[in-house]
């Protein structure tokens, strides 16, 4: 049974992390247990504190905190727990002081909602078991070093839809002509990512235009290259090639020139890409409540693999097909999210 503190909020603001400012709120106070106590006090000393640090207060947080709560609270068999989350955004090493503070309660398990808080997360305990979601390529940014059980004490679900999987999107689009795949990419950034595209590419007897990008200067250039030479154009998650401004770019040049964009997550689908696959983020907290769970009931967290989404629903721009000439097949249309802005 889930325990939902209420009350007064407690409000610790510091200044930086990853170059964001950083708000951390302590949604704790006031529980109505034989008069008031705070979370860190006495009240129901046997019950697990999870505690759940959001990297902001961005929607995508906030739908995989409302999925987190309905599965503990659907499938814990009544363990009793106390849901404490706080909202952070700002500096790592801030952070990091904030969670001297979160340590002081005892948690029984830490989820975090987004790379920045589980960076801070990681940096600070190394023996408090951590549930990740929220977070895209935690191999390539060095959160984790596979999917696989980490042998440590974090695991959790990462947004990672394989690769093979958006491949075959791309051809139940566009049909067996897709032969060559455009890619924008920084070499820090997403290199580990593109490599592997090269390899499954192959596999699956195509190939990648890979461009790599040093500065915002370079994309021009690169993108004359990929609408001469690639078929589509897909996109990773790289903050080094697709800034506000870049983005903006690359969206009019592919219906410029007619060439079917790939985006990573609706939002870029309602502004002119063709397609994506995008994750349902109240299904990615529910999968994460279930591995709270099998830590609570005593799994070891190293020994859980790192998951990726169960759902996965496809977003098509239907204007963007019409403009670009792409007949999307029936099938496709059937299980897609429509997106006509």
């Amino acid at each position: 049974m889930i325990r939902h503190p209420s009350g007064a909020v407690e409000r610790y603001q510091f200044y930086r992390v990853d170059g964001q400012r950083v708000i951390m709120v302590l949604v704790a106070a006031a529980i109505a247990l034989s008069g008031s106590m705070m979370v860190s006090g006495a009240a129901d000393r046997d019950a697990s504190i999870v505690v759940v640090i959001k990297s902001g207060a961005l929607g995508p947080y906030e739908n995989a905190l409302r999925g987190l709560r309905r599965q503990i609270e659907e499938k814990s068999n009544d363990l009793p727990l106390w849901v404490v989350d706080y909202e952070l955004r700002g500096d790592v090493e801030e952070g990091r002081r904030m969670m001297a503070g979160v340590l002081e309660k005892s948690p029984s398990v830490i989820v975090t909602l987004g790379s920045v808080a589980t960076e801070a997360a990681i940096a600070s305990s190394s023996e408090v078991p951590i549930v990740f979601s929220v977070v895209l390529n935690p191999v390539a940014s060095g959160l984790v070093e596979h999917l696989g059980p980490t042998g440590r004490n974090i695991t959790g679900v990462a947004m990672d839809i394989p690769i093979e999987d958006q491949f075959e999107a791309i051809r139940s689009v566009c049909g067996g002509k897709v032969r060559r795949i455009g890619v924008l990419y920084n070499e820090t950034e997403t290199g580990q990512v593109v490599g592997e595209a090269e390899r499954v590419a192959g596999n699956m007897g195509m190939e990648l235009v890979a461009e790599r990008i040093v500065k915002s200067t370079d994309i021009p250039a690169a993108m004359e290259r990929i609408t001469r030479d690639a078929d589509v154009l897909w996109m990773v998650a790289d903050g080094r090639v697709y800034t506000e401004a870049s983005t903006r770019y690359v969206i009019v040049e592919t219906l410029k020139w007619r060439l079917p964009l790939f985006a990573i997550s609706r939002p870029y689908v309602d502004a002119g890409a063709l397609m994506a696959l995008a994750c349902d983020y109240e299904g990615l907290g529910r999968q994460a409540g279930t591995l709270v769970i099998h830590i609570l009931e005593g799994r070891p967290p190293g020994e859980i693999p790192i998951e990726r989404p169960e759902i996965v629903q496809h977003v098509i721009n239907l204007r963007t097909a019409e403009a670009i000439g792409i007949d999307i097949p029936e099938e496709v249309l059937e299980k897609a999210q429509q997106v006509s802005p």
